[in-house]
């Protein structure tokens, strides 16, 4: 029996049908990954355990004066607050680096000291309490890593820990914006990004301590994956190493458009973040770009990627790039990508906000506490919920992708039970149609006047 739901929102509609739900069984592999619908934080801006509202009305942003510097976040606040997170559906989280930070390292990018715990967002026993509650409640837990550099320090390593002397860093040097257009990956590999000290992979005692270091965090803190940062600027066949100590599934950061260079990370680690799709994604659902551009993006990454595009990070947002709303001030537009970003091929990554409709520009403005606006019965948490719930219940990650139908500016296509369809024409409807269909000829789009 097929329980069909039609819902109608002030500019369109979205039909969801349901069937059965499925029992998901914990793994740390690519196929329990793939099963996941990650929903990434950053430690400092989700909940600071108190939910306490702004210090005044003359705050930057509402629960904190500086985007710059810690905000009061930390792993109390996401333990208090793991059911905002569960009840939309979402079953794993990615979490910002816990490592002890330099400075006003809120962001967890610049690392001190690798064994110890960032007291700004609690203690060790805060973050293993953490880890145990999501795992109670089948949530997984993916952190974020960096092995390429460490914090800010010039050149005085000595309070690095452990590695605290010149011989653990390539000699000085800068990847400036020529490094960037001419792709030189020498420079990428060995010189400083952003002037962090870039730790020397090559070695022996810097290589040993990074794997010793990442077995014992995964092993202790009982970590189900790990979201590895700046990817390109350290050699391939130490990720590989890297990603073995670990023993758990890796997802790289390779920061870059091209399919090719991307894939080429995908075997000295599990997976990459799908970089390829994301500035077409954007571009398509902002109305930039037809379904066709995007259409012609499916099959270039189909054809470099194969089967482990299936296993990809696929997200609308992150930490690193203004928000989707910042430039386009179109909700369905927002909630048309998202969607997209659950039904297409991949691992989707929601980033924190998305649900409240945050517009933040550039780092940090993209990183604002959530805690003073968290708020469950907002219409675009309970869609996303809703949507969430679809791709889980058919187990849409076990289904191709199929083309039924594409133009300039529709497209359609169907994984299992499910046809999903789209349109970025904003002058005559913008719909976002999900239903279960027993073969794709029966499919059909339903289309909303501009009037509606």
């Amino acid at each position: 029996t097929w329980d069909i739901l039609n819902m109608r929102i002030s500019y369109g509609i979205i039909c969801l049908g349901l069937c059965c739900f499925a029992t998901l069984v914990l793994g740390k592999d690519k196929a329990f990954w793939k099963s996941r619908t990650v929903y990434q934080l950053l430690t400092d801006r989700y909940s600071n355990g108190t939910l306490a509202l702004a210090d005044s009305e003359g705050d930057k942003v509402k629960g904190c004066k500086d985007l710059h510097r810690y905000c009061g976040g930390n792993f109390k606040g996401i333990l208090n607050n793991l059911t905002y997170i569960q009840d939309m559906g979402f079953d794993a989280i990615w979490i910002s680096p816990i490592v002890e930070n330099v400075g006003d390292g809120y962001h967890g990018y610049h690392a001190k000291n690798f064994y110890k715990i960032n007291p700004n967002f609690g203690t060790e026993e805060d973050f293993i309490e953490l880890v145990k509650e999501c795992h109670a409640r089948d949530i997984a837990v993916m952190v974020d890593v960096v092995a390429n550099h460490v914090g800010p320090s010039g050149l005085d390593f000595s309070g690095i820990v452990p590695f605290n002397k010149t011989e653990h860093y390539h000699t000085l040097c800068e990847i400036t914006d020529d490094t960037w257009k001419t792709k030189n990956q020498w420079v990428i590999e060995n010189c400083r990004l952003a002037d962090l000290p870039d730790l020397k992979q090559e070695n022996p005692y810097v290589e040993q301590e990074l794997l010793t270091w990442i077995s014992w965090l995964v092993k202790k803190y009982d970590i189900d994956g790990l979201r590895i940062d700046t990817v390109p600027e350290v050699p391939k066949w130490f990720w590989k190493k890297f990603s073995n100590a670990a023993g758990v599934f890796s997802i790289g950061e390779v920061f870059d458009n091209r399919p090719f260079y991307i894939r080429s990370y995908i075997g000295p680690l599990d997976s990459a973040l799908n970089y390829a799709m994301f500035d077409t994604i954007r571009g398509t659902f902002k109305g930039e770009l037809s379904f066709l551009d995007l259409r012609a993006k499916i099959e270039e990454v189909f054809n470099v990627f194969g089967n482990e595009i299936y296993n990809m990070g696929l997200f609308l947002n992150n930490h690193d790039n203004a928000r989707f709303l910042f430039s386009s001030r179109c909700k369905l537009c927002q909630l048309s990508a998202l969607t997209f970003v659950l039904f297409f091929p991949g691992m989707p990554i929601f980033y924190y906000g998305d649900e409240q409709e945050f517009s933040g520009g550039n780092d940090p403005d993209n990183r604002e506490p959530l805690w003073p606006y968290m708020n469950p019965n907002w219409g675009k948490y309970y869609l996303i919920k809703l949507l969430v719930g679809i791709r889980k219940e058919n187990k849409i990650w076990d289904q191709p992708y199929v083309e039924l139908y594409a133009s300039k500016e529709v497209l359609v296509f169907m994984r299992g039970n499910i046809v999903a369809a789209f349109s970025n024409d904003q002058e005559k409807y913008h719909i976002c149609l999900l239903y279960t269909s027993p073969s794709p000829r029966d499919a059909t789009l339903s289309r909303m006047p501009s009037s509606a």
